[in-house]
Parts: structure tokens; sequence; C-alpha cells
């Protein structure tokens, strides 16, 4: 029940009871008014009501009405007269008009909380599915739950419903409530054998949804950003997917799959996004082939074991160029005065930032620490700008290697969510008149979550107390993530950032 609904139905109760009080009080009052006993010893005519005084009622010889021509016995004329009092007949109906009234509040409000939709037709019901009002679409999902589950559907409407289910499940359709009640109609329906072989086959070729992008432009020795979409389409019991990349290769060379970690188990989440660098090759055009092999499995009521219901093998051909050096025009590097003129977006942003380590082998790599130091020590950001982006160095922290290479710098970068553009940098320690540059980060303006990441670089020499970093807008680090198409363009520098140790 609603909130409120308890309240409305009190209300509509006593208006309801006391109703009936003012229709029987009303009721009463008019009988009195109109129908009052009678008085005297007028004669009348019981059939017509014709005054049959100065008329003498005899048993030999009874008399006729002269109105309507009855013949006249004492049994048959009535005696005295009804006196009417209009002012009690109109309190009556009034008292009356009241209590239909509040009879009809009580019957308008139990009409509006009727279902109605319990007696409808299962055809309509199915067609109010597609509805473009929300409520009605609601309503009508409800209503096909309650009847999936006492299987309430006649065998012509089961088969339209599981017609209207793919086409939902396809994506071919679009509805206003969420498509996974539809499919989780599908899959009561495959696990009853209430589909034909043909939609059972459909239905599982459209549970496993899969898709791999890559970025069309890669720079030398950066590698190839891709993404792979796993995208489960089928219901939450009765049926499982499994999904296994079998080919990854560039040119007909094998590719390392270091660091790609594709989810093999039964039940995959809603659109897992991996991002992950490839080596690239020579300058020039390059193909990279993927293939995975997909299974679904279903499993009937009271079957034991599941059957494999539909297995395939899926091959993803993609172009990529790689290039020297970023092309003029590939990434948009927005100025800091536009910037400022940009609106910040209320939503936050949705694609996995990327760091990498020019010195460390294995290329990028990414990491947040839910361990790491609180935003209390995090550096001031010194920008002469009105509105710069709420960037956040969270310090350098130091650990010693245990050799005599030195030590191992790591420092944290925690980007703001909701602005306009991207972010892409060159990292750069300042010392005096010269910068040192120890590696890139770069996060895609569409990411939601604000996490800290950070990049390592080695410390040869002595560990200062301080650092100053120095973040410079880098087209060739956009061209590290999968689809960063425009960044900040402005400097950010921040001084006196504290180092602390790790050991």
């Amino acid at each position: 029940m609603a909130p409120g609904n308890g309240t409305i139905l009190a209300s509509a109760g006593a208006a309801a009871f006391f109703g009936i009080l003012l229709l029987l009080a009303g009721g009463l009052l008019i009988k009195a008014a109109w129908f009052p006993r009678r008085r005297g010893e007028t004669p009348f005519c019981q059939k017509c009501r014709y005054n049959l005084t100065g008329l003498e009622l005899t048993s030999d010889l009874p008399p006729k009405c002269p109105e309507c021509g009855t013949p006249l016995q004492a049994r048959n004329v009535l005696r005295g007269e009804r006196v009417r009092r209009r002012g009690l007949a109109l309190v009556g109906v009034l008292l009356v008009t009241l209590g239909i009234s509040g009879f009809s509040y009580w019957l308008a409000d139990r009409i509006k909380l009727a279902d109605w939709y319990e007696w409808a037709p299962g055809d309509l019901v199915i067609t109010l599915l597609t509805s473009s009002n929300t409520q009605v679409a609601t309503d009508a999902a409800a209503e096909t739950n309650r009847r999936m589950h006492l299987r309430r559907f006649w065998p012509w409407q089961r088969a339209r419903l599981a017609r209207l289910c793919l086409n939902v499940q396809s994506q071919r359709q679009s509805v206003m409530v969420s498509p996974s009640a539809f499919i989780e109609w599908l899959g009561t329906l495959a696990s009853r054998n209430e589909l034909t072989q043909e939609q059972q086959d459909e239905f599982a070729r459209n549970c496993l949804a899969v898709k791999v992008e890559a970025r069309r432009q890669a720079i030398v020795d950066q590698g190839c950003p891709m993404r792979f979409i796993l995208e489960w389409r089928g219901p939450s019991n009765g049926v499982k997917g499994v999904v296994e990349l079998v080919k990854l290769e560039a040119d007909g060379r094998a590719l390392p799959q270091d660091g790609l970690e594709i989810d093999k188990r039964h039940r995959l989440g809603a659109r897992e996004i991996i991002d992950w660098p490839a080596p690239a090759n020579a300058p020039g055009p390059h193909t990279i082939v993927v293939e995975f092999a997909m299974e679904v499995q279903t499993r009937s009521l009271g079957a034991s074991a599941s059957i494999t219901q539909y297995s395939e093998t899926r091959r993803f051909v993609l172009p990529v160029e790689v290039l020297a050096e970023p092309p003029a025009g590939a990434i948009r590097i927005v100025p800091t005065d536009e910037f400022q003129k940009l609106e910040r977006s209320p939503v936050g942003q949705s694609v996995t930032a990327a760091m990498q380590n020019p010195f460390l082998p294995g290329g990028a790599f990414q990491q947040s620490n839910p361990n790491g130091p609180a935003p209390d020590d995090g550096a001031e950001l010194r920008n002469p700008e009105n509105r710069v982006p709420d960037v956040t160095v969270m310090g350098v922290h130091v650990r010693s290697t245990g050799d005599r290479a030195g030590a191992i710098a790591d420092l944290g970068v925690r980007f703001p969510t909701g602005e306009p553009v991207g972010f892409a940098f060159d990292v750069y320690l300042a010392e005096g008149e010269s910068e040192r540059y120890v590696g890139w980060v770069a996060r895609p303006w569409e990411t939601q979550q604000q996490p800290t990441y950070y990049i390592e670089w080695p410390l040869p020499g002595p560990v200062p107390e301080t650092m100053d970093v120095v973040l410079r807008p880098s087209a060739a680090a956009a061209m590290r993530t999968f689809d960063l198409d425009r960044i900040y363009g402005g400097v950010l520098r921040f001084d006196d950032v504290v180092v602390m140790s790790r050991d």
C-alpha cells in the first residue's frame, strides 16, 4: 500500500458509514412525512383513492366506485386521510442527498484503488506492456508477472509474450519498464519448455553480447587501447553463460595477454569494461584479431544437469593505424579561458583511467590505493586562473628498494568528477630552472569514480623533504586511453609537495 493510502481508506470508510446513517435517517423522514398514518373515518377507494363520502355501503347491493368502477366492500375501502408534511419531507431529501454523497466518495475511492488489470484480457495486458505511459506499462508488467506466476496465459498469448520479450532482449524494441522483467519472463518460459525450438535458440543466442573496440590510431611503443564489453542479457536463474578468449593477435602474431582479465565466471556482470593496451608494432596500418568462445547453458525445471543450448565462436577484426606521434587535431586541447566558460555536469564521469611509468617494464598500469593518504595531505594548487579543475596531488611516498639502486617514489593524483573535459598530463618534477619527466597520467572525462592513481619512478639520489610537481597537458597521454578526444589545456603546478616514507 502506498504511503497515505491508509488515511485515505480510513476517511473513505468514515464517509461511507455516516453516509449510510444519513440515508437511513433521510429515508425514515421521507416515509413519515409523505406516507403518514391515516387519521379520521373518511372513506376512500383502495384502488384509485377516490373520496367515497356520501355513498352507502351495503352487503346486498354493493355500490361501485364512481371513478374506477370497482365494486365497493368494507374490505377494499380505506378509512382516514393522510396529512403530508412537505417540510419534513424536504429535510429527509436533504439527508438522503448527503448520504449518497458520502457513500459515493467511498465508492469512488474503491473504484480508484481497484486493480482492473486483473480483469483485463491477456492480449490487452500484453499490448499495454509497450505503452509509452510509464505508469500504464508498469501496472501491465505487474499483472503479467502475476499471471506468469499463476500460469494464466493461453498458449497463443504465451507465444505473443515470448516474441515481445525476445525483441526486448535483443534491443529491437524499447519499453518504459525495466528490460530485466522481460528477460526473466523468457527464462521462466524456457524453464517450463513453453518456447518453440526456434525461440529457444534465439533466446540463448541473445543472452551473451560481446563487443570489442579499439582506438583507430595508436602511437609507437605506447600500446593500442582496447575495450572488451561483455554484457549478460539472460535471466538470473536457470541460464548461465561462459566466455573465453581464444585468440588475440596482431598481423598474425599472438599478443601477450598479461594484465588482460576476461571474466570467465558463469555469471557475467552487465557491461564489464576492461581497458587493455596491446603492444604496438612499427608505424603503419595493422590488424588486430580477437576471438571469443561463448556458451550458453539452460536448465529446465526438474532437470539435474544443464544443457548446452547455444555455443559460438565470435571473431572481431580491428584495423589500427600506428603513428610516430599524435596527429594534429586528434586530441583537442581546451584552453583555460575556454574551460572557464564550460559548465560542469552534475552527473559523474565512466571509462577507467590509465597511468604509465616509463621506467618500469610492462608499460602501462593503474592502481587505486584505498589505504593511501587522506585528502588533507594533498598539496595546494597554485594557479592564477579564476576557475581551475580540482586536481589534487596526494603527496609523494618513498620506499627503499633494499639495494644500491636507491628508492622508488610514487605520486598520487586525484581528478575531479563532472568536468566537461578529460585530463591527460605529462608529469614533471621541477628542479630549479629545469624539469625532469617522471611519467604520465590520463583520465577520460566520463569517468564516474574519483579514485587516486599512482605513478612510480626511481629515486637514485637523496630523498628531499618536498618536491615541486608540474602537470602539463599531453596529447600523447590522451592517446593512451580508449576514447579521450579533448583535454584540459592548462598547466598545473603543485609546490612543496610533502615527501613521506613508506618504510
